[in-house]
Order: C-alpha cells, then structure tokens, then sequence
C-alpha cells in the first residue's frame, strides 16, 4: 500500500509541479551479497547448513527473479539515460516467473537433497509475482537478460566462497547512520543491510547503527538478536 501511495503522490507532484519523478519496481532481485532474508538465502542456508526449509503453499509459488548484475546493469544505463524526462514507473525485472520448487532443484543439483517441509498458505502470502518489463527494454536499459541457471549459479558459487575469502581474521566496524524518517522503508533498509553484513562476514564485521537520540531504543533488544549493536 506504502509503495502505490508513493507513486500516485509522485503522480500528482509530476502534474503540480512540473517534476520528472522515475519510480523503480524492483522484482525478487537474486545474486551475490543478496539479503538473508530472501527465499533463495535460506534455500542456500538449508543446502549447505542442513537447516529446515518451510515451503508455503507446498511449493505453489512463482517470483519473477531478476539477477543483480542484471539489475545493476539497468541502474547505470538509467542514469546515464537522458532519454527519460517525464514521470515515470519501471518495472525492473526479467518477466520470467519461476516457481520455487525449480529454484531448489537448481540448488540441489549443485549441492546435496534439501530437507523440504511444505505446509499451507500464509496469510501474507502472494502466489505469483509478474512483472512487464516492455519499457526498461523501450528505453535500451537491458538487451538481454542473464538465464536463470548462471545467476543461480553464479549465486552459489559465491556462496560457497565467500566465508573463506572475504576479509581477513581481524575484526572490522561498520557504522550506520540513518535518519529516522519512520518504521516503514528507511528502518527496514537499514536493518536488513546490517543483518546481511552479520550473516555473511562470517563473524569478522561488527555492524553498528548509530543511535544518536535514542530513536533506535525500542529496537535494541531485536537488534541484538542480529549481532548488530547501537552506539
């Protein structure tokens, strides 16, 4: 609801004010350095840690991946286009849904049988994600979208990589700072880039949010629970 109120007010602004807004729909983004609370993280965490996978819906979802290279790719053609100079929504995706059940045998393949425990659908749940990816293609942003198989792939190439080659044995701090507009993007953003440093520096990052009026109190406690401290 957040994310469409947005984009109405950018609407009307672009109306009002004569500004060019370009608002971007990111579509189940997947690759290297990813968030560790995407499916595809615990996908990888339960192929090469042994923990349990919980599938909704008993596997009946879809998400339209979009690898990050790809999407990264997109960003700096975007904004070195000049061609777009009105408001503007794009979908950044590769218009091709996946079910899941496909994304675990890939992992498989690579790795060893999950344990899989299906169950029913979650309230929350969204069956399928979709996106028309007509005009990032209209403007020249992307010619030709990176095959599932090698972005996974590549995916868990890295993963399998990454505790035994990223950084050295001493212990390095990493600051947030982050203006506390409210509980809803700027929060979120923050914490889940924290988690992500955490989970994946294998204990040799100390993420710290900078909690310089007290704002992140009522989160201290959740925070813990991360690894990640406030100073």
């Amino acid at each position: 609801l957040s994310k469409k109120i947005n984009e109405e007010m950018a609407e009307v602004f672009s109306r009002q004010y004569n500004i060019s807004f370009i608002g971007l729909r990111f579509f189940t983004v997947y690759g290297e350095w990813g968030r560790p609370d995407m499916f595809y993280s615990k996908v990888l965490d339960a192929a090469f840690k042994k923990k349990k996978l919980y599938v909704n819906n008993y596997g009946n979802h879809s998400r339209d991946f979009t690898y990050i290279k790809d999407v990264n790719l997109i960003l700096y053609n975007l904004l070195k286009s000049k061609i777009i100079n009105r408001n503007e929504i794009l979908n950044i995706c590769s218009n091709k849904p996946l079910n899941i059940v496909k994304l675990i045998q890939s992992v498989e393949k690579e790795s060893s049988k999950i344990k899989v425990y299906k169950r029913k659908i979650q309230k929350a749940d969204v069956l399928k994600t979709h996106g028309d990816n007509k005009k990032i293609k209209k403007y020249k942003l992307i010619k030709n979208f990176t095959p599932f198989r090698i972005g996974i792939k590549n995916t868990l190439d890295w993963y399998k990589k990454y505790n035994n080659l990223w950084f050295n044995s001493i212990m390095k701090n990493i600051y947030y700072w982050c203006p506390f507009i409210g509980k809803i993007a700027t929060v979120k953003a923050v914490i889940n880039s924290a988690t992500s440093l955490a989970k994946y520096s294998n204990k040799k990052l100390a993420p710290t949010i900078i909690n310089s009026c007290g704002e992140w109190d009522d989160l201290n406690y959740s925070l813990l629970e991360r690894n990640i401290r406030t100073k």
